[in-house]
């Protein structure tokens, strides 16, 4: 359990022409939901202590706002983890590396509803006839 524990981490995906990063944003979640369904399976304490710590740094940095923040979910934290320790892209032109690095970004370490709270108006009276019901995603 130790040695799976120290090599949870260890998978690695390069992009060599990374563009706007969105192969990776998507490998991150691939790599995610395998990382979550193998933690069902198979529970790390050292992986859960990881996530722990990482949640608690999180919320000591937010302060008084902890309190009103909605909670850190573990698959948060992993694709945090995944971005910053098995993710690597690199590009030709670094005016596209900058956008993609921020959209990895976004996607990794901004919760959706606060992403959603950015924007002056609601979503749905934005597009009135857009369906915004879940689009199922095909499985692997």
């Amino acid at each position: 359990v130790l040695e799976a524990a120290e090599s949870f981490f260890d998978f690695k995906v390069a992009d060599i022409a990374m563009g706007s990063g969105h192969f990776l944003i998507a490998a991150v979640d691939r790599i995610e939901a395998r990382f979550s369904g193998y933690l069902v399976n198979r529970p790390l304490p050292q992986i859960a202590l990881e996530l722990e710590r990482i949640r608690s740094v999180a919320l000591g940095a937010l302060g008084e706002l902890a309190d009103t923040h909605p909670e850190i979910e573990d698959n948060s934290l992993l694709r945090r983890q995944i971005a910053r320790r098995c993710i690597y892209g690199v590009d030709v032109n670094e005016v596209a590396v900058r956008p993609a690095r921020l959209a990895i970004w976004i996607h990794t370490f901004v919760d959706a509803r606060l992403w959603w709270s950015l924007i002056p108006i609601s979503p749905l009276a934005a597009f009135p006839g857009f369906n915004w019901s879940p689009v199922p995603m095909e499985s692997p």
